[in-house]
């Protein structure tokens, strides 16, 4: 969808798949560079990424790496193999990890840095396949409005200073407004349903501003506003009335880029202050650790519960039991066992072509990685697994 200054939109369709709303000249390059990310098209993207189902997207590089980490855990909870985590890309800008089929990357603070965040991973999920299925979760913390600090929010509609549904930018000089009403409920129900039990959670809308101070009404900033305490409870009683229930910096711009791009998105921020009770966040460190494990519980519960249902094959029932029940079984012959992370190395196996000699074997993988490309498809890396005797 080409938005145009005047709110219209040039798509012929208004919900044509992600895949025919990417820009047609990244895709022309010989090599796309994602410089933000540390990553090319030259790369084996399909390969790296193909099996991803789930983008978590976080503030901060150290809440993206204790992400990875208890969503690989989360994914053992569930009586799955506990995937690696790998970090990929540099780290100058943004931090990303791969857990299985999940990516979990930080964005940094505010719009500006989320969005160009966005367009290097949609153009990143565009060349690796999976841009019309995989799922994009924000997930962070906020302010509340009228829910105590530890109540985990789920966006309903991300709305902006001005309290409005669009996500306002500037191209060429003009003034663009983006509209961010595209959340999908059943995703939003989807991930309320899955909220660990102790958590309180809830939905609502989220306004988001584009700085942390007086964008967001406060009077503890470091200079004198033209508001005062009774304005800014005004403007808050306002926001309340409206439905919204929790304030930060990126929800808009963030569901203004996913309806461009029709990608199933949703925010899940947990609340860390009562802004219609105050403006200092005055919890202890150990509060706050606690609130912040409230988000992750909550996004790594649903997406390991999504995964449990989705990765059983239907003939699993006839899978020697015993097997199943060894805490390591060793595949001898093939040089492989359960304590490594097959499913990171097999999750996304279609097809196994089996022949009589290791020689042919070897010829049909060169001739297959050759056959992705004369379809147009990035060629994968050719991988030796195991041992040969």
């Amino acid at each position: 969808m080409a938005v145009t200054p005047d709110g219209g939109d040039t798509s012929e369709s208004s919900t044509p798949p992600s895949s025919e709303r990417m820009a047609a000249f990244p895709r022309k390059l010989k090599t796309d560079y994602y410089y933000h990310l540390g990553l090319d098209t030259d790369m084996d993207l399909q390969g790296i990424f193909g099996n991803v189902k789930f983008v978590v997207l976080m503030g901060s590089a150290a809440r993206a790496e204790f992400f990875a980490e208890a969503m690989a855990n989360a994914i053992v909870s569930k009586s799955m193999p506990k995937p690696a985590v790998a970090r990929l890309g540099k780290t100058e800008r943004y931090s990303m990890y791969k857990v299985g089929p999940v990516i979990a990357v930080s964005h940094g603070m505010g719009g500006p840095s989320l969005h160009i965040l966005v367009n290097e991973l949609a153009k990143l999920c565009d060349r690796a396949g999976i841009i019309d299925s995989v799922k994009w979760i924000r997930m962070g913390t906020s302010g509340g409005c009228g829910v105590p600090p530890g109540t985990v929010v789920v966006t309903t509609q991300a709305m902006n200073e001005e309290v409005e549904p669009f996500w306002r930018c500037v191209q060429l000089g003009k003034v663009v407004k983006i509209p961010t009403d595209c959340v999908d409920m059943s995703f939003v129900d989807a991930i309320l349903e899955s909220v660990p039990e102790g958590i309180s959670a809830v939905k609502g809308k989220t306004m988001a501003a584009d700085d942390f101070y007086e964008g967001q009404g406060r009077l503890d900033g470091a200079l004198e506003t033209w508001y005062n305490e009774e304005d800014k409870m005004a403007f808050m009683k306002r926001l309340y009335d409206a439905g919204v229930r929790n304030i930060e910096m990126e929800s808009v711009a963030m569901m203004g880029f996913c309806n461009r791009a029709n990608i199933t998105a949703a925010c899940v921020c947990v609340t860390i202050v009562d802004r219609l009770k105050g403006d200092q966040i005055t919890s202890t460190k150990r509060e706050l650790s606690r609130f912040n494990e409230h988000s992750i519980d909550v996004v790594s519960n649903f997406i390991a519960g999504a995964m449990s249902t989705t990765s059983t094959p239907a003939f699993r029932h006839n899978i020697s039991p015993y097997a199943q029940a060894l805490a390591c079984d060793h595949y001898y012959h093939l040089g492989l066992d359960t304590d490594m992370d097959l499913q990171a190395l097999f999750g996304d196996v279609k097809y196994f072509v089996m022949m009589g000699s290791p020689t042919r074997a070897e010829t049909f993988a060169e001739v297959m990685a050759n056959a992705f490309v004369e379809q147009g498809l990035p060629k994968p890396t050719v991988m030796r697994l195991g041992k040969t005797e």
